[in-house]
């Protein structure tokens, strides 16, 4: 995982190995982006079986870092519907069930994302200017990126299009949508993904 608070300056990749340390990522911000915060967490989980960590305090831990964000309680939810499921099974076969899960949870996200690609791909017409808001690449989710998941798709139909850098607030919250108007001057379109939450299924 790329510690975030040291971009774009520093590439640090951190190493976690307990749930006291997941947890501290995502307090800190060193994990940002609503679906990483609940890949990570998920993961985490799994760090906290393998030590040997009860799965509700763990999850209790977890939850305590960013109360606000929805991925942050629905993948521990899953992760502990899973738990629940297989505690009577082996250690092994749990630990295999719940990897099997947070893996789950990751490649779901990869989906939804290229999904969101794909449909907000359509709307884009050739030459469009597009600004992006808050943080929406693949180091806030699995590995793909929502909003600007939609630039990446451009580039499967080779669409050209202008993306202008715009300023992330890490605090704030935007609204889910996307935002669009004519330029009055360059009479070019002008479109503006942000967040969407829930995600795209």
């Amino acid at each position: 995982m790329i510690d975030q608070t040291l971009l774009p300056e520093r590439i640090v990749v951190l190493r976690l190995t307990n749930v006291a340390e997941v947890a501290e990522a995502i307090r800190t911000m060193r994990v940002r982006g609503a679906p990483a915060i609940g890949i990570t967490a998920a993961y985490g989980m799994v760090l906290g079986l393998e030590r040997g960590e009860d799965p509700e305090k763990a999850a209790e831990m977890l939850r305590g870092t960013r109360p606000t964000a929805v991925n942050l309680a629905w993948a521990i939810e899953r992760m502990l519907e899973t738990f629940a499921r297989h505690k009577a099974q082996s250690a092994d076969d749990i630990r295999a069930a719940m990897l099997a899960e947070a893996r789950r949870i990751h490649s779901e996200d990869i989906a939804a994302n290229r999904r969101i690609g794909r449909h907000g791909a359509e709307l884009l017409p050739a030459g469009a200017r597009v600004m992006t808001i808050c943080n929406t690449g693949a180091l806030a989710t699995g590995g793909y990126g929502t909003a600007y998941g939609v630039l990446r798709e451009l580039s499967v139909f080779v669409r050209r299009v202008d993306h202008p850098v715009g300023r992330s607030v890490p605090t704030g919250r935007e609204r889910s949508g996307v935002a669009d108007r004519h330029h009055p001057r360059s009479g070019r379109e002008e479109l503006c993904p942000v967040p969407a939450d829930p995600p795209v299924r």
